[in-house]
């Protein structure tokens, strides 16, 4: 008899995972392969498993691990990252970055070491972020206006593990991240008005 384990903390909106399903490429032969049930529930938020049967890759085993840390008044801290693994393997991933120097997205992404996956990518500006995008990862960036913190900005940076042509969704899916992480984030903290 096989363990099932599913683990779940925190929140991702529906249009994230929309997008991932967007995102995804896994053929419905490999849904018969998958020996895990999708959950209802997506770093709790409930989802429709059925719609998002293709954001999820073949294996045995899933778990969502979230991690961000939450105030007395309903905030989190600015740092969170949350990763789903399918048999110990990390299928895609999701994290928010303040940045104490960084002035754009391409200074951002030097700072932590991220430009790889976005290198020979153009820029595109989307409402009040600066974004990049490839067919495995996304970045966005904001600047703050005032932080208490003395953050400059905030990053956000999305990766899908498996393959595809995911370069279209990926902006869509970072930057409504980014309005996820901006919403639940103190003002003081990073205030972009």
């Amino acid at each position: 008899m096989k363990t099932r384990r599913f683990t779940t903390n925190h929140i991702i909106p529906a249009s994230v995972i929309m997008l991932l399903a967007l995102a995804g490429c896994t053929g419905s032969s490999e849904e018969n392969e998958r020996g895990y049930i999708i959950p209802t529930s997506l770093c709790g938020m409930a989802i429709d498993s059925d719609r998002y049967q293709t954001v999820f890759p073949v294996g045995d085993e899933i778990e969502v691990l979230d991690f961000k840390t939450e105030s007395g008044d309903g905030t989190t801290s600015p740092r969170a990252t949350c990763t789903v693994a399918v048999d110990g393997t990390n299928a895609f991933s999701f994290s928010s970055t303040p940045s104490k120097t960084a002035d754009d997205l391409d200074s951002f992404l030097l700072e932590e070491n991220l430009g790889g996956d976005l290198e020979g990518t153009e820029q595109i500006v989307s409402g009040a972020y600066q974004i990049k995008a490839s067919q495995q990862a996304s970045a966005a960036y904001t600047a703050c206006s005032s932080s208490r913190f003395e953050h400059s900005g905030m990053g956000f940076f999305a990766h899908v593990y498996w393959g595809g042509e995911n370069r279209d969704h990926l902006v869509e899916l970072i930057e409504s991240y980014a309005d996820l992480r901006m919403s639940q984030i103190a003002p003081d903290a990073c205030d972009v008005s």
